[in-house]
């Protein structure tokens, strides 16, 4: 028999539950936390802060996931049958919720009136299969973002998890890390982020005490090490954002460093490689420039696609005099892979700043060519960049035949070799012939994206 685990309260649904025996169940934390990801999802106005808090969000639920389902059996489904019991009349009886990772929030309008009527799910199904299949016959618009609404959410919350840790006995430390989780990505200032993470992974690191003594929990041990060892490393890499890795000795990547060496203690095989990337980062902060990347190359065959492994590949090869190595990683991660993050390459140091093909992979290139027919025509705008380009805005100007004008467009996304048209009319010629002259009168493409700015003349 395995040893007894009991959560004695769960501040999210207010039930009192005891499990008599089985490993850590943490699906009702998943389902509560989804209704407060909710809520930060639509409050925060700061899209780079909400993308953040999904992600750390997403650590703690994928490894939950992944360390609880195999594990259970029926008493998972036992145990939400009950919540289902619960929650469903409190509901009126309609469908539950569909996680926020699952599927994006939908106007309930446009889903009554387009959607074909299905039977309520219950969250014994929401979490097994997923998001509903969708049978609109076109995408549903999403709802208007509400106001700020997830700052009273995460006070309550915060509270009641706090008062459970305090005066509750044993806890969920998946809860708790996952309310400190979501706290450094919302309620922390920017001014005391650096100090505040590294105070709240402490404490997720500290949470895995709660777990029983047993060797079947060093999977959980490890996955709350892995999270409380990435808000330290988000620390250091913050204080280090402008220096290159080479000048840099970080304390707090060095408390990181310690607790990832403890998760693969407790999970050698690390299947995914993510332990031993975020150990080659910490390496590498802390002044082990070498053995940092001995360490990210030995995971090139499973963390291979991921641009983030191929970006640190990059400066670790760097930062150990292989610049040849670095223009190649480098090139994979953006080429390849499509890293869109243009800024955050040329912005560091740890690279081959001077080189021509770093140029090349960093410069925003673009082809305009006019295509004209009877009374208008468009100019055919193409990315001819190495990388991806977001949100482009596109001008078109030109004193043309009717006078100074300017058309502007707007495309979300174009990869590399794509094209945008940007249409224009009779009175407008963005080549005009010089009367008297070989030469001609050309208009001008301006565009604008995340990536960067550039000009060219039209052809």
């Amino acid at each position: 028999e395995l040893p007894l685990y009991s959560i004695r309260h769960d501040p999210i649904t207010g039930m009192t539950l005891t499990y008599e025996t089985g490993t850590l169940s943490p699906e009702l934390s998943e389902f509560g936390l989804s209704l407060l990801m909710q809520g930060v999802g639509q409050g925060l106005a700061d899209q780079e802060q909400a993308a953040a808090a999904e992600a750390i969000g997403d650590t703690v639920l994928r490894r939950v996931v992944e360390h609880s389902y195999e594990r259970q059996g029926q008493l998972i489904k036992d145990e939400l049958k009950r919540v289902d019991d619960f929650l469903l009349p409190r509901l009126g009886g309609e469908p539950f919720p569909a996680l926020p990772m699952l599927s994006h929030s939908q106007s309930r309008t446009d889903e009554r009136r387009e959607r074909v009527p299905e039977r309520p799910r219950t969250l014994t199904q929401v979490l097994k299969e997923g998001p509903p299949r969708n049978t609109v016959a076109r995408p549903p618009k999403p709802s208007p973002p509400k106001a700020a609404d997830y700052k009273p959410i995460m006070a309550v919350q915060l509270q009641r998890a706090n008062l459970a840790e305090k005066h509750m006995g044993r806890h969920d430390p998946f809860l708790v890390a996952a309310w400190y989780g979501l706290q450094a990505t919302t309620q922390v200032p920017a001014r005391e982020r650096s100090t505040q993470w590294v105070s709240l992974g402490q404490r997720i690191a500290s949470s895995a005490k709660q777990l029983p003594e047993h060797e079947i929990y060093d999977e959980d041990r490890a996955a709350l090490l892995e999270v409380a060892a990435d808000l330290m490393l988000r620390a250091a890499l913050l204080d280090s954002e402008k220096s290159s890795w080479v000048n840099v000795t970080s304390t707090k990547a060095d408390m990181a460093l310690v607790l990832l060496e403890s998760a693969l203690r407790l999970d050698p095989p690390d299947s995914t490689g993510r332990l031993r990337e975020q150990q080659a980062i910490a390496c590498a902060l802390t002044g082990r420039l070498r053995r940092a990347y001995a360490i990210a190359s030995e995971l090139r065959t499973i963390r291979g696609d991921s641009q983030r492994f191929r970006f640190l590949l990059a400066r670790l090869a760097f930062l150990n005099g292989r610049s040849d190595e670095s223009l190649v990683e480098l090139g994979i991660a953006i080429e390849r892979l499509g890293l869109t993050d243009i800024d955050a390459v040329k912005a560091c140091r740890d690279l081959p700043r001077q080189s021509p093909r770093f140029r090349e992979l960093t410069s925003v290139e673009l082809e305009a060519i006019s295509h004209a027919v009877l009374r208008g025509g468009t100019v055919q705008v193409v990315n001819r960049s190495s990388f991806p380009l977001t949100n482009v805005e596109i001008e078109l100007r030109h004193p043309g035949q009717g006078g100074s004008r300017r058309i502007e467009t707007f495309a979300s996304y174009l990869a590399p070799g794509d094209d945008c048209s940007v249409p224009y009319d009779d009175s407008y010629a963005p080549v005009i012939s010089v009367a008297g002259s070989d030469n001609q009168d050309r208009g001008r493409i301006n565009l604008k994206s995340d990536q960067g700015s550039a000009q060219v003349e039209v052809h």
